[in-house]
């Protein structure tokens, strides 16, 4: 799950260490008092659970506040970022705070006239800029108001974006609101056409934006386009939680964007939707949710101790637990852990299964040094290895698992006996070949070591026995 945090006026004071966090707001005002805790992991929702982290999201400020340009600002005479006169904010300047915090997306609205009079920056410009101010942070729709645009244009756009971000695009769509009336008269569009426009342009956008030739319009007379460049077809979240929405996201999405439920509500909404997609022979789409937090000065918002609690339970109700395998079983307690995850003292601090990325903490003891007092670099490599390889495991469905077949690993500075913090991720994976990538930090961020690996991925009903065989072989 990812929830996505939405605020107003202020940033709120984060950090990696002490997230769920929130940043938002328009102008530069809002860039203050904020905590720069450096690179410190995301551990506070882990203590005293088996969960993985979610991703946390915040929206920037592309959206002013209503009612209060100034004639000069209309005029065009104070029509920078933020000028003073309720213009949406600053998205260079944001976007790079929100990456130097350790968020991992930032989002916009989407609206071309709004209903409640508020300035709106276009949406596709807003996150082109976030992109040129950032190199990792994903570039979020929350979401896309498809029917105002032909589905062309918004394959175009969205494959120039990702072209331009490196790749880094989450494609958020909605039908829109009945609210904005002015926009659909400006572009001609009717209301009630809002519905089936979004599916046929849902129909053919993976395939406009991935460059091959597809048919627009309702007949078979209709032209044949194909767009240049290509570009990958991002992540398609549906919004919306009528019947309609939620049938839509099961057959085109990939996730599905809500507001911010109850866990038991979010539940039902979640067993409804692995229904439907079931239906058509899809996986059931992850979940993203969104909710308007303040640290101070809002009594009608949460403040962050409900924030926190709140994330906690969803978490804690995510399908993270419905999951099975070798992996997943271990993590959610139903399988004892291995012997060598026990002798390195592994412990799971976040996995992102999507991304193939992962973070793990490991204990080396005093009896893992050698003469010199240092933490012998067998142990080193061990923990690389059962650092990798679970970033690719966490991937894959029950019945399958990988095992090493080539480990790689370069010694950059002596590993002091302690916590040893280990990341990795899956670089590429071709058919049952994969290729990893890894490293082991101290807690003071120093970089210990860091490897490469191949693995290949057996499939069948795997025992114990069989894997550690299998395993043994490699």
């Amino acid at each position: 799950m990812q929830p996505v945090l939405h605020a107003r006026d202020v940033i709120g004071r984060a950090g990696r260490d002490d997230i769920p966090a929130v940043l938002a707001g328009p102008g530069d005002q809002a860039l203050h008092s904020v905590k720069q805790s450096g690179p410190k992991r995301r551990e506070l929702i882990m203590k005293g659970t088996s969960m993985g982290v979610p991703e946390i999201g915040v929206f920037l400020p592309s959206m002013g506040k209503p009612g209060l340009l100034t004639g000069a600002a209309r005029n065009g005479d104070d029509a920078g970022p933020a000028g003073g006169s309720g213009l949406p904010g600053d998205m260079a300047a944001t976007a790079g705070h929100a990456e130097d915090l350790g968020f991992d997306s930032v989002w916009v609205v989407d609206q071309l006239i709004a209903g409640h009079g508020a300035p709106f920056l276009e949406s596709s410009i807003a996150l082109a800029t976030a992109a040129a101010a950032t190199t990792r942070v994903r570039l979020g729709f929350g979401v896309l108001i498809l029917p105002l645009r032909p589905a062309a244009w918004v394959a175009k756009t969205v494959a120039s974006l990702q072209l331009v971000s490196g790749g880094r695009v989450i494609l958020g769509v909605g039908v829109g609101g009945d609210r904005h009336d002015q926009s659909w008269d400006a572009v001609g569009v009717p209301r009630r056409e809002r519905g089936r426009r979004t599916d046929a342009a849902l129909g053919v956008l993976p395939d406009l934006i991935a460059g091959q030739a597809v048919r627009l319009g309702d007949d078979a007379d209709g032209p044949v386009v194909r767009l240049s460049p290509p570009a990958p077809v991002p992540p398609i979240l549906v919004g919306g939680m009528s019947d309609a929405a939620l049938a839509r996201a099961a057959r085109y999405g990939d996730g599905w964007f809500t507001m911010l439920l109850p866990p038991e509500e979010l539940a039902r909404y979640k067993a409804r939707l692995a229904g439907l997609a079931a239906e058509r022979g899809r996986p059931a789409p992850r979940v993203t949710a969104t909710i308007l937090v303040a640290f101070e000065g809002d009594p009608f918002l949460p403040g962050p101790e409900v924030l926190t609690g709140t994330v906690v339970a969803m978490c804690e109700a995510s399908d993270m637990d419905e999951r099975s395998g070798p992996f997943w079983d271990f993590v959610n307690g139903k399988r004892a852990a291995p012997p060598c995850a026990d002798t390195l003292g592994w412990q799971l601090s976040w996995v992102a299964p999507e991304r193939g990325e992962i973070e793990v903490f490991f204990s080396a003891p005093e009896s893992f040094t050698n003469p010199i007092g240092a933490v012998q670099g067998g142990f080193l490599t061990a923990m690389l290895d059962d650092t990798m390889g679970p970033a690719l495991v966490a991937t894959l469905p029950d019945g399958e698992f990988a095992v090493t077949l080539e480990l790689k690993v370069s010694f950059l500075r002596p590993a002091s006996p302690g916590k040893i913090i280990g990341a990795g991720r899956v670089v590429h994976r071709g058919g049952s070949i994969a290729f990893l990538a890894g490293e082991l930090r101290d807690e003071s961020d120093q970089t210990l070591a860091t490897g490469t690996a191949t693995a290949r991925i057996i499939r069948g009903a795997w025992t114990d026995e069989r894997s550690r065989g299998a395993a043994q072989a490699h």
